[in-house]
């Protein structure tokens, strides 16, 4: 979000959206890196028995995930500015 750079994510996983999306299930870790890279983290991966899958691209300006989501980075950021002051009643 703070970099202002989008993302185009397409998730294969056949759980519900909700569940996928914000469930509490095993955690799962996301990374970027550098397209030149992707062999050589697939690679650390594997040695350490730590199941990667890429799952989409850093681009654009709006953050799309499957068929579900399609929201700018713009109302992202001011959503995430807002967000404790908004809880404890500062907003």
């Amino acid at each position: 979000i703070m970099g202002g750079h989008g993302a185009a994510v397409t998730l294969r996983d056949k759980m519900r959206t909700d569940a996928l999306l914000f469930g509490e299930s095993q955690s799962r870790v996301i990374i970027s890196t550098a397209p030149r890279n992707q062999d050589k983290v697939k690679a650390i991966c594997k040695k350490h028995g730590v199941p990667c899958t890429a799952m989409g691209e850093v681009k654009g300006d709006a953050l799309v995930v499957n068929d579900r989501v399609n929201l700018p980075v713009t109302r992202l950021k001011r959503v995430h500015a807002q967000a404790i002051p908004k809880a404890i009643g500062a907003a």
